[in-house]
């Protein structure tokens, strides 16, 4: 068998894996004899993840139709050539010099120390998350990854999953479980003191013990209805409301949850009333987590403000906060999965994109200054 020349373009400056790229005429060679391996090319073509090969350049030199499909083309001419990150549309790929692999991004993604592996000669799985240069939702990724000899020319034999759905569901059971157990440990704990206390207190300690099962209840259906979205299982049920009495509302309930001790929560002074055309129970659940994110964001002594302005196309609701977000954080604040909170928590504000946008014919924006802070809104219709 023929050994093929490695002869490579002109190397480029990189940050962890190499930057050089084979020349087309190698490219050409490496997926042509690839897909004459009858057995590899059919055993690839026949697995359902995305499949690819690439070269010691980390380059594709043969793909299955899985991802094909998912780029949406039939032309292998699209894809040979390109690495991993590049043929997924990975936006720090796609935006730099170098290309995949090679930017400061690179240094924690999880694909390219797979494939930083696979020309070491050693075989590895790790995770990734994609950011995506079209907008479109984020990737998550498992890639396992198996270096190879074939033809005296070295490659790597990689599997791509998405586990999304798995990383929705840990995040999901993960809130669940340490947002039911705070309110659960509270009801618990003013239970216990209802037994102490004297009888001229017992009336405060009751309503404290109903707010907390009222927010044990909202916490059960709040998971309960993210669930049905992410499933596209969700319902609502539109109907003329009145704005500001909400806004008033969601802040006097906020006001009493754990989070907003030594913080204050007000409603702005100019905030604008209209009728708008809504589900009440998942407007109510948004505003919620925009607060929430807000108050979680304040530190002591800092005040957090919700207002409302009318425009051309509907009701503008607003929450702000009186801290900066980083270029670095804002770029991915909306994404599933990502959150300054710690491991698995990042479902909050996906979760108001993920209601406005699909469920509540609304839009969500945020805009964030370093003097002013950040505030978050959202737009909803009018009654038309």
């Amino acid at each position: 068998m023929e050994i093929w020349s490695t002869q490579v373009a002109e190397e480029k400056k990189t940050n962890i894996d190499p930057g050089e790229r084979a020349t087309k005429q190698v490219l050409e060679r490496q997926a042509d004899f690839i897909a004459k391996e009858p057995v590899m090319a059919f055993v690839i073509n026949a697995m359902p993840e995305i499949v690819v090969v690439t070269n010691k350049q980390r380059q594709v030199v043969f793909a299955n139709d899985a991802l094909y499909k998912f780029i949406d083309t039939a032309d292998p001419s699209l894809i040979v050539g390109l690495r991993p990150g590049e043929a997924l549309g990975c936006a720090h790929a796609v935006g730099s010099e170098g290309g995949c692999g090679t930017t400061e991004f690179c240094e924690a993604c999880g694909a390219a120390q797979t494939f930083l592996a696979g020309l070491n000669g050693i075989s590895s799985t790790n995770e990734c998350l994609i950011t995506r240069a079209d907008g479109g939702e984020a990737l998550d990724l498992r890639i396992w990854g198996t270096p190879f000899v074939s033809g005296g020319e070295e490659f790597t034999f990689a599997i791509i999953k998405d586990i999304s759905h798995e990383k929705r569901r840990k995040v999901l059971e993960r809130i669940f479980f340490h947002d039911i157990m705070n309110t659960a440990g509270a009801l618990r704990g003013f239970a216990e003191v209802l037994t102490l206390v004297p009888p001229e207190k017992i009336d405060g300690i009751r309503q404290n013990i109903f707010n907390l099962a009222e927010t044990l209840i909202e916490e059960i259906a709040a998971q309960r209805d993210i669930h049905a979205a992410e499933n596209h299982e969700l319902s609502p049920e539109f109907e003329p409301v009145q704005g500001l009495p909400l806004l008033h509302e969601v802040a006097c309930q906020y006001s009493n949850i754990e989070i907003s001790k030594e913080k204050s929560i007000a409603v702005d002074e100019g905030a604008e009333d209209a009728m708008i055309d809504t589900d009440v129970t998942l407007l109510r659940r948004v505003i919620g987590n925009m607060v929430k994110n807000a108050l979680e964001a304040a530190g002591p002594g800092e005040t957090i403000t919700l207002g409302s302005r009318k425009t051309e196309k509907g009701l503008d609701i607003w929450v702000h906060n009186p801290n900066f977000i980083p270029d670095s954080i804002r770029r991915l604040i909306f994404k599933r999965s990502f959150s300054t909170k710690g491991k698995s928590r990042g479902l909050g504000t996906y979760s108001i994109k993920l209601l406005t946008e699909s469920y509540l014919r609304g839009s969500v924006w945020m805009e964030t200054d370093e003097k002013e802070g950040s505030t978050f809104t959202i737009q909803v219709p009018f009654v038309s």
